[in-house]
């Protein structure tokens, strides 16, 4: 191996980190006390071999049990999790939510529940567990268990509030008990056949609140196509650099066969999208269009990187849908209503969004002006 190599790479893709660029000439005596410093830590980041040597000391570690990245946590049996927010923690019952922000979720989600029944406008609230709450078992010995976790807390309380929702965690137990593969081993969601359980909970419980919408797609028309045992996994690739290393054994994506054609484009300029079900980066609200109508349901998602396995299953199933993120976590923009006139809201969150308070301002300021045009309303129709 080379001692130096430089290529212009600005990043590592093992470290998932920005290199040290080369540093400028100095200009003036303060850059030049600062220079030496710089120098030698772009040297550090690209001495030859520099990017083998760091994947084998990871791989080492993992191989040992001993995670090399604070956001990584390494389980029993190959079963990798993320570590994040405290979400081990929280999981395992040693960080509750407080019985104050416990009523401050369940009633922001019943005033959002409220101010869409004013304009008759379905409304489904959609907690998704992270893998730690389904899969406990290959979590390390180190993990005890003290109480409820924060999700376990949600589920047990929304079911007596007036808000609408679907307990795809029940759904999802049922399907590991029969045997299913529904989460990845070494990435941090779950795969297709998971987000397949979800989807089919979720259509049912829209049935049962009454809203019409919609085509149930039949599993016949559905392909799971089994992914490579070495397809690059987000833990694996972002967090460990280890990439072609690791093997997956329940990687599972999905496509469905529909004769209706679905248009994907972004909402911003309409610029189309080649492949179908690729999320739309940063913020970006991205629209799929059926080209045959047949029921004329629109559905607004909020969502996080979760529902990525859901679209093959959204977009075949209703005539429009637009795949988008809240302004800030655990937010609702009424804008957005008014903007896409949906029949439709969904709000899928993963469990670790328990972490987030809901903001609820933009949605305060519009029930202010709905409350103002039904008071207007009222006494213009009494003059």
């Amino acid at each position: 191996l080379a001692l130096f190599q430089f290529d212009g790479s600005t990043r590592s893709l093992t470290e998932n980190r920005e290199l040290a660029d080369v540093p400028g000439i100095p200009r003036d005596r303060k850059e030049l006390s600062a220079w030496s410093s710089r120098f030698g830590a772009f040297v550090a980041d690209h001495f030859g071999g520099r990017e083998t040597l760091v994947a084998g000391y990871n791989y080492l570690h993992v191989r040992m049990g001993i995670s090399p990245s604070p956001r990584a946590l390494i389980g029993r049996d190959g079963w990798l999790f993320l570590e994040q927010t405290q979400l081990t923690d929280a999981n395992r019952g040693a960080l509750p939510l407080s019985d104050e922000r416990l009523e401050q979720l369940l009633a922001s989600f019943e005033r959002r529940q409220s101010y869409l029944d004013a304009r008759g406008i379905a409304f489904l609230v959609m907690p998704v567990p992270d893998k730690h709450s389904v899969f406990p078992e290959f979590l390390p010995s180190s993990v005890k268990f003290v109480g409820d976790s924060r999700l376990e807390q949600f589920r047990r309380a929304m079911r007596g509030r007036d808000f609408n929702s679907v307990d795809t965690h029940a759904a999802l137990l049922a399907a590991k008990d029969a045997g299913e593969e529904i989460y990845f081993q070494t990435d941090s969601h779950w795969n297709s056949r998971g987000a397949w359980v979800a989807y089919r909970a979720l259509m049912q419980r829209l049935h049962e609140a009454g809203y019409r919408g919609g085509t149930l797609i039949d599993e016949s028309d559905v392909e799971f196509i089994r992914l490579d045992t070495y397809h690059p996994t987000d833990i694996v690739k972002n967090l460990l650099g280890l990439s072609g290393r690791i093997p997956e054994a329940h990687g599972i994506r999905a496509r469905v066969s529909d004769s209706g054609e679905v248009r994907a484009f972004r909402g911003s300029d309409g610029e189309e999208y080649d492949y179908l079900y690729s999320p739309p980066p940063g913020q970006e609200h991205k629209h799929f269009v059926r080209t045959e109508p047949r029921d004329g349901s629109r559905v607004l998602i909020y969502r996080d990187s979760y529902a990525n396995a859901m679209l093959p299953f959204l977009v075949h199933s209703f005539d429009e849908v637009i795949y988008a993120r809240a302004p800030k976590s655990m937010s609702f923009d009424p804008a957005d209503i008014d903007r896409y006139d949906p029949d439709l809201v969904l709000y899928e969150f993963v469990e670790r969004a328990l972490f987030y308070e809901p903001d609820d301002s933009l949605l305060l300021a519009a029930r202010k002006v709905q409350a103002e045009k039904i008071l207007t309303e009222g006494g213009a129709e009494n003059q």
